[in-house]
């Protein structure tokens, strides 16, 4: 089993370490941070594992919605990014990587935020967000909703419960 992310804590590389059948390996999934950092909007479709048939099962979790949000701030702070650009550059990570999972030829699984709703101290509903920058999302085959933060835990006044969802690709 391979398990892919851009940087591995400590704990997750102990944890890791207690089964032989687990590598861990830190790579940028998106195959753009390197331009992106330069400055330079360019985003790559990522190929890493994509000839790779012994490959056949491949699971994206909660990663799609967040791809956009580091790099995007980055560009905005530091190269001055419009933010008409910024979501540009936001909206083709999302499909960049939501096409790189289509093209893998064992099974693939997403499952990430599909709506992120704020809720003021009573439960109402404040606000509701599309963590997928416009991005039409595959059909989810299930869905549940997860307490990201509840009332307190960062804020008072508010809480955050996004609604997950899995699709099938």
């Amino acid at each position: 089993m391979i398990l892919v992310d851009l940087v591995f804590l400590k704990s997750a590389r102990r944890l890791a370490s207690n089964y032989s059948n687990v590598e861990l390996i830190e790579h940028d999934i998106t195959e753009s941070l390197d331009w992106l950092y330069q400055g330079q909007t360019l985003v790559q479709s990522p190929f890493r594992w994509l000839n790779d048939s012994s490959i056949d099962l491949v699971i994206s979790l909660n990663l799609i919605t967040q791809l956009p949000l580091i790099p995007v701030r980055w560009l905005m702070d530091e190269f001055d990014l419009s933010e008409l650009e910024a979501d540009i550059v936001g909206k083709q990570l999302i499909f960049a990587h939501l096409s790189y999972l289509k093209q893998f030829s064992g099974e693939v699984c997403l499952i990430a935020d599909r709506v992120d709703i704020e809720l003021d101290p009573q439960g109402l509903e404040l606000d509701r967000f599309d963590p997928w920058w416009d991005v039409e999302q595959p059909k989810a085959d299930t869905h549940w909703e997860w307490d990201v933060m509840p009332l307190g835990e960062s804020d008072a006044s508010k809480s955050q419960k996004n609604l997950i969802g899995v699709s099938t690709l």
